[in-house]
């Protein structure tokens, strides 16, 4: 048993554990059995405590930038592209760049947490980032994305 923000869980019943794309410290806890918990707590602390439980794992930052990406694929996300000045946006289709952010061709886009994917997706690139392709990099080579 593991105590994250508050609550006790079984580490082994544990499916996933995503973080929410637009508010810090709060997770979404998704049990094997198909019921949901939410939880306030950091990404650092559930990762202390799974690492206390199960052994080494990915960084906190790494841990919770995997999450974000996979839940934007599991909703349709497939680009994310930085705007002048930060804020951070992901996007179900390729977006433009204009002059100062990033523009949606069609389709929807959702902000995302800007203090994520610094180096990763900058306003100086050419081109919106590919999320399957920062997931096929993060697997291959994740100590790039450490701290």
């Amino acid at each position: 048993m593991i105590k994250i923000g508050g609550a006790i869980v079984n580490e082994q019943e544990i499916a996933a554990i995503y973080p929410s794309l637009n508010t810090e410290g709060k997770l979404i806890i998704a049990l094997k059995s198909g019921r949901t918990v939410w939880v306030m707590a950091t990404m650092e602390e559930i990762t202390m405590a799974l690492q206390n439980a199960c052994g080494d794992i990915l960084s906190p930052k790494v841990t919770m930038e995997l999450s974000i990406l996979e839940r934007l694929t599991f909703a349709g996300y497939r680009f994310l592209a930085r705007d002048d000045g930060g804020p951070l946006w992901a996007y179900d289709s390729e977006p433009e760049k204009g002059e100062s952010c990033w523009n949606a061709t069609s389709g929807k886009s959702e902000p995302v947490r800007s203090d994520l994917f610094d180096g990763v997706v900058e306003w100086q690139d050419e081109a919106a980032a590919e999320i399957d392709v920062i997931l096929e990099d993060m697997a291959m080579h994740p100590e790039r994305y450490e701290d």
